[in-house]
């Protein structure tokens, strides 16, 4: 399933915004290119599924250094990885609600995305500092958590 750019387009530039002080294009469907790190959140509730997010190992150090306020050259790596994982967290949160906001969701802790999925297209992309260096998905099974054996949409 793919959620409308109409849902995931505002969130994330919200987020980025007012996280990491950037303002990002939106690219539509594409893959990152290069190395790139990776996060993802599990949830259940009305659906259960995995938010996915996958960040340029450039822009992600450039992230890091505007939400520590730090220097780039002064930013780890565990940093730029704690990072990506709260993006993803805050992302993940923000976009089911954005989705469904009567709906209650329950929402793993973010784990490092595996590096296949890294390369994979992914639905919802955007531009930062190159095209595209940023990317969200949602991956639904094919039936709803609170009815199993219902198709989704």
């Amino acid at each position: 399933m793919n959620l409308p750019a109409s849902v995931v387009c505002p969130v994330m530039d919200e987020i980025l915004a007012t996280m990491y002080f950037c303002e990002p294009v939106y690219r539509g469907e594409a893959c990152v290119e290069g190395p790139a790190l990776g996060a993802k959140v599990e949830f259940s509730g009305p659906f259960a599924g995995e938010f996915r997010l996958v960040v340029a190992r450039g822009l992600a150090s450039q992230l890091a250094a505007d939400f520590l306020g730090a220097d780039l050259s002064e930013v780890t790596l565990p940093q730029v990885e704690a990072t990506v994982v709260e993006l993803a967290n805050v992302a993940c949160g923000f976009t089911m609600s954005a989705w469904l906001p009567a709906a209650s969701f329950h929402y793993s802790v973010p784990a490092e995305l595996a590096e296949d999925l890294r390369r994979a297209r992914f639905s919802h992309c955007f531009s930062v500092a190159a095209t595209p260096d940023l990317a969200v998905d949602i991956a639904l099974p094919v039936t709803s958590s609170s009815a199993p054996g219902k198709p989704l949409l």
